[in-house]
Formats: C-alpha cells, structure tokens, sequence
C-alpha cells in the first residue's frame, strides 16, 4: 500500500491591492490581482494531477469573517477542495501549523508549496513526495534567496525550521538550513525556481516558458497580451529579492 502523502498549497484571495503589491506597481491592483489569479489556477492544474492529498490553505482577511473568506476561495476555486484559513502570527507559524496539522491527521510526507510559482511542473512536484521516502527534509530554493517548497517526513518535523527567522529577507533559504541543521536533518533540494514576484520576474516567467507545455497555459496567453510592456525590463537587471517565497 503507497504511503499517505499530502500536498498543501498555500495562497491568497485575488484581492486587488491585496496580492502582488510589487507587479501591481507596475500592472496596476486589478491586472495584478487578475495575473495572480490565473497563476493560482494553472499551478492547480498541476497539483491535481498528483497522486495526494490537496489541502489549500487561504490566508485571512483583516475585517472579513473567517467563514466567509473560506467561502470566496470555495466559490472561485470549486466546491471539491478541502479548503483552510492559515493560522498563525508570521509566515513561519502558519507554515508549522499546516504541516503539524497535515502529520498530525496521519500523512507520512507532506510538501508545502507556495502559488507564485505557475509553471511549476506536475513531475517535479511528484518527485518532491517520492523524494522524501529516502529523505528527511526537502527545499525547493527560490532565485530571491527564499523557497518555494518545503516538505518533511512524519518523524523528521520540527517547528525549528521556521522560528526565529526574519521573513522578506533574501538569506531565508541560508537561515532555514541552519535551523534544520542545529536539529540534527540535513536537506535535500529540486530545482531553483523563479517565483513571480515583480516585474522582472514576469518578463522570465514569460521568457522561460515560450516553448514547453506551459506555452498553453492561461497565463502564458495573458502575457502574449504584454509582450511590449515586458520587453521593457531587461533579465539582467537587478531583481531585489523578498526572500518570503511561499
């Protein structure tokens, strides 16, 4: 019988003003938002074709009823979904908390992925959980300084991965490995991978995926739509990186 094995996806509402606050700079809240949207629903298209158990967890709303938060993310997303709020002061509790949650309902490998990562592929997330049968810890490093996945065995969990580090930093990845390594796990890693972010980050998700399956992507199609505005931003310009990836 295959392990149990989950994946939890942590996202937003597509809020304008609310998501993407640096590509909104440049985009505007509502294109922002709009954007965020279907980079959330390609990267579901991948997710679903992975053989675990999906979890989507939705950060609250200041001002908004928990219950009806869970009710927009039903609404947009679809009713067959199991759908929670994050829980937690920063990043790194409401990370905890999910993963806990997940080991805590009997899963025995459980991958953490963040939504600003739309191209991010169905195998690579497939091998993330199959990687984790020989290993303890699993990252996936962000180009920022961040990740964009994390994902643990049962036995190796530790809430020490995610304490005492400054979020929206560029040396998170570097600050995570120390706390794992002060617990004794040593990590193993897929792929660095460009989450959106900003601007220069969109002009390489559009560059990246011009060829490749993503080229059909929803998203793909609304930035053929932005090829001038893209065009503006060279890759080799400096990308300031946030570090808080997921």
């Amino acid at each position: 019988m295959n392990t149990p094995s989950a994946m939890l996806l942590f996202l937003k509402l597509p809020q304008p003003g609310q998501v993407k606050t640096r590509l909104a700079k440049v985009l505007g809240d509502q294109e922002a938002a709009s954007l965020y949207t279907l980079f959330v629903e390609d990267l579901l298209v991948a997710l679903d074709c992975v053989p675990a158990k999906l979890t989507v967890y939705c950060a609250p709303q200041e001002g908004t009823p928990d219950a009806d938060t869970l009710a927009a993310v039903r609404d947009w997303l679809g009713p067959d979904r199991d759908y929670r709020l994050q829980q937690g002061s920063d990043l790194g509790e409401r990370m905890a908390h999910a993963l806990d949650t997940a080991f805590q309902e009997g899963t025995d490998r459980a991958v953490l992925i963040g939504s600003d990562i739309p191209d991010f592929p169905a195998p690579l997330l497939a091998k993330a959980l199959d990687d984790l049968r020989r290993m303890p810890v699993l990252l996936g490093p962000a180009l920022d300084g961040g990740y964009y996945l994390i994902g643990f065995q049962r036995q190796a969990f530790t809430h020490t991965a995610f304490t005492n580090i400054t979020w929206s930093r560029p040396n998170v990845l570097d600050a995570t490995l120390t706390r794992l390594k002060s617990a004794g796990l040593d990590a193993g890693f897929l792929p660095p991978w460009n989450d959106v972010d900003d601007i220069w980050d969109l002009n390489a998700l559009y560059r990246l995926n011009l060829a490749g399956s993503f080229a059909q992507s929803r998203t793909m199609a609304a930035l053929e739509e932005k090829q001038e505005l893209l065009a503006r931003y060279d890759l080799h310009m400096e990308m300031p990186g946030c570090g808080e990836s997921v």
